[in-house]
Order: C-alpha cells, then sequence, then structure tokens
C-alpha cells in the first residue's frame, strides 16, 4: 500500500512539474513512513547528498553517499510521517545530481 501511495505522489508531482530528476535522472522513492526511509538511484558514483525532510514544519537533514550503482539508502529514525500528513523531501549531491519529491495528500475533511 505504501508503494502505491509513493508511486501515486512521485505521479501527482510529476504532473504538477514537481518532481524527481530534472538534471541527471536522479529519483527518490519513500520505502516507508515509519521510519522515514528513502531510496534515492539515478545518482553520481559516490557522490555526497545531502538530503532534506520538510514535514509538519520542521525540517530534518541527512548526507548519505550514493554508492558504485548510484544508490543510496537514508533513514530519518524517529521520523514517523501521519497517513493524511504531506511532505517535501530535496537531494542535491556534491556533483550536480538533484531530486525532488513532493507528496500531498488526498484526505477527506473530518
Amino acid at each position: 500500500m505504501r508503494g502505491i501511495v509513493a508511486t501515486a505522489g512521485v505521479l501527482a508531482a510529476l504532473a504538477s512539474g514537481g518532481v524527481a530528476g530534472a538534471q541527471g535522472g536522479a529519483i527518490l522513492r519513500v520505502l516507508d513512513t515509519a521510519p522515514m526511509t528513502v531510496r534515492g538511484t539515478g545518482f553520481r558514483p559516490a557522490e555526497h547528498v545531502t538530503l532534506t525532510l520538510t514535514a509538519s514544519g520542521a525540517t530534518r537533514v541527512r548526507h548519505p553517499t550514493a554508492g558504485a550503482a548510484g544508490r543510496f539508502v537514508a533513514v530519518f529514525g524517529g521520523v514517523t510521517i501521519g497517513h493524511c500528513r504531506g511532505y517535501f523531501l530535496r537531494a542535491t549531491g556534491d556533483r550536480g545530481s538533484r531530486a525532488v519529491f513532493r507528496f500531498i495528500p488526498e484526505c477527506p475533511q473530518p
């Protein structure tokens, strides 16, 4: 289910012009929201990445390094995103790769 939600978020962001990989094909994918776990692909080998998560008015930063295949997984320990909460991820590599991921939930009003 989370994969479907994340994919829907990517498609919605692509439609609005706000996602993934304008430069170099870098892409972010949310693997889990409890704790928040993000996979990056399409980065340059050994690229140092600054990954920023903004959610519920707070910002957290991680600094993963892409492996030989240009991939990384980063975990924001202690960060859990609620069911109807939006969030924004930005990845900037030190060799020019960039990707963003925006998730805007469609939740019914109470």
